[in-house]
């Protein structure tokens, strides 16, 4: 019993640390990736942990896929450099809050941005970004960089001012000392999303496979446009999956199978997910993420007899 009870203690005396530097996980990689802590390039395996202080780059048509530990995800695709630097906790109460600071030094990065204990600051060159929820492509060059919002608010600020960048908004900034309300526009494309079955059925085992429809368009009008260009998926909830290395044809137009796997407990929040599918082509900064909001019925755990298979994660009425 004192050997359980310290095993115990040890834990939780541990964890606090183990928070400090804990940011989040690879989920997954592609192609030439490579990431240093302390000077050492690690092992990069499937679910690797991020700390304070990791530097990922990804080499040639290679790609990253980041989970902070609030469900906030980064897509980090090719050439690209980003730094995870100094994170911070604060403690207000029972309440407790991170704030991540990621340092973008070269590259192209797409940002799905939560609103729950977490808040990240990017840092580019001598500006800085922040938002609590958002979705955003970030490009940084040599001497400027570009940023296109699809969702939510990201406050801007270099040495001269700040700015609020809204939704359906996008800024090219030429360098440090640029006025940046000078370089704000419209985003000029978007991608759109859709489905002949926005209400599914979840498996209880095997999966379900369901079709969607992915347009190229032009923002303000709604116009087709033509033109060939690879897009990523993304979805909160792992369940979805979705084929890698997909491609718009040249009429900007693709058809592709999301596959459903069964639902954990956890996974059932309220009956609702969205899907978001973004473009890695050279229109990336150009083009707005696009978003489908798919419905499900949740089960009644409370009045019906629910097994729950704890090795696997199914659950069976």
């Amino acid at each position: 019993m004192k050997l359980f009870f310290c095993i115990i203690l040890l834990f939780f005396v541990s964890l606090p640390v183990y928070a400090e530097t804990f940011v989040g996980s690879l989920i997954y990689a592609h192609g030439n990736i490579d990431i240093k802590r302390n000077d050492v390039t690690i092992l990069v395996t499937e679910n690797t942990v991020l700390h304070d202080g990791d530097t990922i780059k990804t080499g040639k048509e290679s790609h990253a896929t980041i989970l902070l530990r609030d469900d906030s995800e980064i897509r980090v695709l090719s050439n690209t450099v980003i730094q995870i630097e100094k994170s911070y906790e604060t403690k207000k109460n029972l309440h407790r809050k991170f704030l991540n600071r990621i340092r973008i030094k070269k590259g192209r990065i797409w940002a799905r941005l939560v609103a729950k204990q977490q808040q990240s600051i990017f840092y580019i060159q001598k500006s800085k970004l922040q938002s609590l929820q958002s979705i955003l492509n970030l490009e940084v060059k040599e001497k400027q960089f570009s940023i296109s919002v699809s969702s939510g608010q990201v406050q801007i600020e270099n040495q001269i001012e700040a700015v609020t960048l809204k939704a359906g908004k996008m800024l090219r900034n030429k360098g440090n000392l640029s006025k940046l309300k000078d370089y704000v526009e419209d985003i000029p494309y978007q991608l759109i999303l859709s489905t002949n079955e926005p209400i599914i059925k979840v498996p209880k085992e095997g999966k379900k496979e369901i079709p969607i429809v992915v347009q190229f368009i032009k923002f303000n009008t709604g116009d087709y446009v033509y033109k060939a260009e690879k897009i990523y998926f993304s979805s909160i909830i792992d369940k979805f999956v979705f084929p890698e290395n997909t491609t718009l044809n040249k009429r900007g137009y693709a058809r592709v199978i999301a596959e459903v796997y069964p639902f954990q407990i956890s996974d059932y929040h309220f009956g609702q997910v969205s899907i978001f599918v973004v473009s890695e082509g050279d229109d990336f900064i150009e083009t707005g993420t696009g978003s489908l909001l798919l419905r499900y019925i949740i089960p009644d755990f409370t009045r019906s007899r629910v097994l729950f298979d704890l090795r696997t994660g199914r659950v069976e009425d």
